[in-house]
Parts: C-alpha cells; structure tokens; sequence
C-alpha cells in the first residue's frame, strides 16, 4: 500500500470516516549507519514528528516538523517506504542537530500515517472496534493533529501468511457549542481480521485537524485490551 500523496491531506467535512490499511507486521523504518562519535551513539539524538520530503524515490532531503521549523537532511536519508519521488509524507524523524539551524544530520525516520477521510462505501469490517493497545495520545505542537502511538497485536500464520488489519475514525456526533466552537465525538476502528496476536508492534498515527478551529472539543473513545477509554482534547 502506498501510505503517500503529493499533499499530505485531502480537505473535505471533518472527521467523515477515514480508512487506513496497514500491512502492520511489515512496518518498518529506516535508519543511516552513520551516528555521532562522542558521548555515545545516541547522544544529542532528537527526536520529532513533521512533514518530510523526498526528491528520488525513497530519498527523504527535507522536514518541516510541527514546531514549524524547517529544515534539510544533510546527509539525505534513504528511506524504502519512501517510494514516491517529489512526495510529501509524515515521519517520525530522528536525527542529530548542527552548527546550522535549517541543518540536520538524519538517523532514522519511521512512517506516521495519516488516517484519510472517506464519505461512503463503509463495510462491516471498518465498523469493527477490536481492541489495541493506547500507549500515548497527544495534541501536536501546531495543532494540526492528534497524534497516537498504538500497540497493535500482530503475528504470523502457520504457513507464513500474512493478513492486514483495518484502523479507521468514525464521526459518531457533532456539537455546536454556545461559543460557536464544536464538540466532535469520535471513535477509533479496528479490525484485527484474524490476525493472530503474537507480539505487539508499534504504530505511529496522525488525525489531521486542520478544519477545526481553536476551542474546538475532540472526544475519542478506543476499545483497549484493558476495556474502553475515552480521551477529551480541546484544539
């Protein structure tokens, strides 16, 4: 599946359901053997998320992350989930700062993807709430989006087959407020569709907001391994 556009999102009514198919036992990122000599191999790392560039394919050049800070990649960081040329995606990218401040030397990035908005055409398999792991959920720096790092049960088939699992949004209720600001209640969706539950692999996950405004209400209800929860977020 090809988890990249030219525009890292497609404006249209929020929170409509969106549907993403993930290939969740294959995910993985990409990293530069290189790394910084010193303190240690991990000294001085950051770590953010935001929007990388690539100009061949699966080569990422630049990022813009969510503090609004742009930046290039030097060296570039060669990335195979990265395959279309002259695309933008959204990365968790890891990297070492320089003496230059729009200036970064790369060490890894792994994918986040963008759960897409989608107005029909729904299956019983997207309406599905299978349980996952919540290990964080936060509102990003630019509150543009929600961002959730998932635990996804994932394993392989006694053949060595291996199944994908539907993650969506539903839009469930919408709410005028008497300031004018709205209420969205939404909830996750899962299908594990049989895949067996092994080992957990972990996901990085983006809810774009960029059509709510400030004071906006956001309610999201997840099915976990350890019952419902549900997450307020004000934007």
């Amino acid at each position: 599946m090809t988890t990249s556009t030219h525009t890292p999102f497609t404006p249209r009514p929020l929170f409509l359901f969106m549907c993403l198919l993930l290939m969740l036992t294959l995910t993985t990122g990409c990293d530069n053997e290189s790394y910084e000599s010193g303190d240690g191999k991990y000294s001085h790392l950051n770590a953010d998320f935001g929007m990388v560039q690539t100009k061949q394919s699966q080569t990422l050049v630049a990022a813009t992350f969510d503090d609004g800070r742009a930046v290039e990649f030097q060296p570039t960081l060669t990335c195979e989930w990265a395959d279309v040329p002259a695309a933008t995606y959204r990365a968790l990218v890891y990297y070492y700062p320089t003496s230059k401040d729009n200036v970064v030397k790369p060490y890894s990035a792994l994918p986040v993807y963008i759960l897409r908005w989608k107005d029909k055409d729904y299956t019983s398999n997207t309406m599905l709430t299978d349980p996952v792991h919540v290990e964080s959920l936060w509102l990003s720096k630019n509150k543009e989006y929600i961002n959730l790092r998932l635990g996804i049960m994932v394993g392989t088939e006694e053949d060595g087959s291996r199944q994908q699992q539907l993650i969506g949004i539903t839009l469930d209720n919408t709410q005028t407020n008497a300031d004018n600001t709205h209420t969205y209640t939404v909830t996750l969706r899962h299908a594990q569709n049989n895949v067996p539950q092994y080992y957990t692999s972990q996901q990085y996950l983006s809810l774009p907001l960029h059509e709510c405004q400030s004071g906006d209400n956001i309610i999201l209800h997840v099915n976990t391994y350890e019952g419902e929860k549900t997450y307020n977020m004000t934007i």
